[in-house]
């Protein structure tokens, strides 16, 4: 696994949404980052967590900003062909990756149902309001 650390001060965007040249993954080995996706605070990431891992899977462009919240912030760059490499080589290295993305996945699921459920409380409100 690649050996490349990457110093972030405050402030320093390690991660831009809609960059399409960079397809490397982070593990964060001190500090926090936060990630923004269209503006909007979608979580912040601790020691030990890791971003990017949607452009190694999808090849697409980012989907969110990550910025460093910590003065001294350092991540570990995972590139895509190192990722290649354990899937080929080591599956169960890969892991903590798939019980990451798959509690997302879990979280999106829980954050859509409960948003269906107030937009179905909203209506009948709106349709006993009016008459209905």
């Amino acid at each position: 696994m690649s050996n490349k650390n990457i110093y972030l001060k405050y402030g320093k965007v390690l991660i831009e949404q809609g960059a399409e040249d960079d397809k490397s993954a982070y593990i964060i080995e001190d500090g926090s980052l936060s990630v923004h996706k269209d503006g909007k605070h979608i979580c912040d990431l601790h020691k030990g967590g890791f971003v990017g891992e949607m452009s190694w899977i999808l090849g697409e462009p980012r989907s969110a900003t990550v910025t460093s919240i910590s003065e001294n912030c350092q991540v570990r760059e995972i590139t895509a062909d190192e990722f290649s490499l354990l899937w080929e080589t080591n599956p169960k290295a890969l892991l903590p990756v798939l019980r990451v993305l798959t509690d997302r996945i879990a979280n999106t699921t829980r954050s859509l149902a409960e948003t269906k459920e107030i937009l179905g409380n909203l209506q009948k409100t709106l349709r006993n309001g009016n008459g209905g």
